[in-house]
This record gives C-alpha cells, sequence and structure tokens, in this order.
C-alpha cells in the first residue's frame, strides 16, 4: 500500500510538474496576446487621429462697403487667408460646416466716420450673436469691435456675417483684413 502511495504522489508531482510548465507557457500566450492588443489599439487610436477631420479658415474683407440698403446684407469675405477643409464659401459669403461639431467663430468689423453698423452672426438664417460699431465720434481713427463664439454645429449647418438694415455707413477695410471672418472645428461629437 506505501508502495502504491508512492507512485501515486510521484505520478501527481509529474503533473504538477507539467502543469506548472503549461501555465509558463500560457503566460508566454497571454503576453503576447497582450502586446499585440496594446499594439493593435495605439495603431487603431493613432489611424483614427490621423484621419481625424480638419476645418478651419480666416477670410477677410480687402475693400470698404457703403451700406446704405433697406435690407439686411450679407458679407461676403472676398480674400481667404486660410481654408483647411475647404468649408468657407466664398462665394456665399458663408461657412458650411462638413461634420456635426463644436466650433469657434471670430468676427471684426471696422466702420468709418459717421458711421454705425450693427453685425450679427447668423445660422441658417437665425441670429446668433450681435455686434454694434459706431464710428460717429471718430474723427481719425476707425472704429470696431470684434465678438467670439462657440457653437454645436450640424453638418450642412450655414454661418455667415450680416450686416443689419438698420446699419448705416461705410463698413471699412483694407487689403489687410480690418473686416474678418474665422472659424475652427474644435471637436467632433
Amino acid at each position: 500500500m506505501i508502495e502504491r502511495l508512492v507512485q501515486t504522489v510521484e505520478r501527481m508531482r509529474k503533473t504538477q510538474e507539467e502543469m506548472q510548465k503549461e501555465i509558463q507557457q500560457l503566460k508566454g500566450e497571454i503576453n503576447r496576446c497582450n502586446n499585440h492588443t496594446r499594439d493593435s489599439q495605439r495603431r487603431t487610436l493613432l489611424g483614427n487621429y490621423e484621419s481625424a477631420v480638419k476645418v478651419a479658415f480666416d477670410a477677410i474683407l480687402t475693400h470698404n462697403l457703403d451700406h446704405s440698403s433697406i435690407g439686411d446684407t450679407t458679407i461676403v469675405f472676398d480674400s481667404i487667408l486660410t481654408n483647411v477643409g475647404n468649408a468657407y464659401k466664398k462665394d456665399l459669403g458663408a461657412f458650411i460646416a462638413p461634420v456635426l461639431g463644436v466650433y469657434l467663430f471670430t468676427y471684426t468689423i471696422h466702420a468709418g466716420g459717421a458711421s454705425h453698423i450693427f453685425g450679427t452672426l447668423m445660422l441658417n438664417g437665425q441670429r446668433k450673436t450681435s455686434i454694434h460699431v459706431d464710428g460717429s465720434s471718430q474723427s481719425i481713427l476707425i472704429a470696431s469691435s470684434s465678438r467670439t463664439t462657440i457653437l454645436t454645429l450640424n453638418q450642412g449647418d450655414r454661418v455667415y456675417i450680416h450686416i443689419l438694415k438698420n446699419s448705416r455707413g461705410l463698413l471699412s477695410s483694407t487689403n489687410y483684413g480690418n473686416s474678418a471672418f474665422a472659424g475652427a472645428l474644435l471637436f467632433t461629437n
């Protein structure tokens, strides 16, 4: 009986050794899988980052506009300094969102002497932000006003700058872009 117990213990020891070898092999396999998973995740994340949509524009008005219109007027910023993603449409004077996301916009309007210019940032025909430039008290200097805003846009939304109908006088600008409109995609949703 003792001999059988010794044989059983010996078999169990050999089985234990074999199991420990198998455990070590499995640990090696798990490490290789983890390394492969980390590499795949890194490639996926970097790939997504590299393929992310990039959108930024900066457009200026290169000439003066005399506003004596009886209606609201879209300012067509006619010179494009930057248009990454081609979302600013010069022929429309509008930015058209290429993707759903959060965007930052800024605009500046200069007014000549004796002018009152009311500008507003429009989103799909709705006023979002407004500025007033009062050039009436400026005899030498040109008055200006700027506004920055952050908006969540859907793909295809249209953003542009209007001069409102109650404005009177000269919207002033030069080749250096005293009056300007710019924007950029901050992040996608």
